[in-house]
């Protein structure tokens, strides 16, 4: 998302949402997207798509909106 918009479920509550609903703790994986860590989240994302079941990815970033506003300050 960007803008900094609300949302349903707040992000510190996502894990939980996605636990309740049946995704096995091993297969939610909460990486952050970064320059520097391009080749690891690569692996570890290639490892989920081969893996036969359900899982989740989430990547976790700033909202540029946001960075943008916090060095206007």
């Amino acid at each position: 998302m960007t803008g900094c918009q609300q949302t349903i479920v707040p992000s510190e509550n996502l894990e939980r949402l996605i636990l309740g609903c049946g995704v096995k703790p091993e297969r939610l994986l909460q990486l952050e997207a970064k320059k520097q860590l391009v080749d690891e989240n690569a692996a570890k994302l290639k490892n989920e798509i081969e893996h036969r079941g359900l899982s989740v990815v989430i990547f976790k970033r700033e909202c540029l909106e946001a960075f943008r506003r916090r060095k206007k300050v």
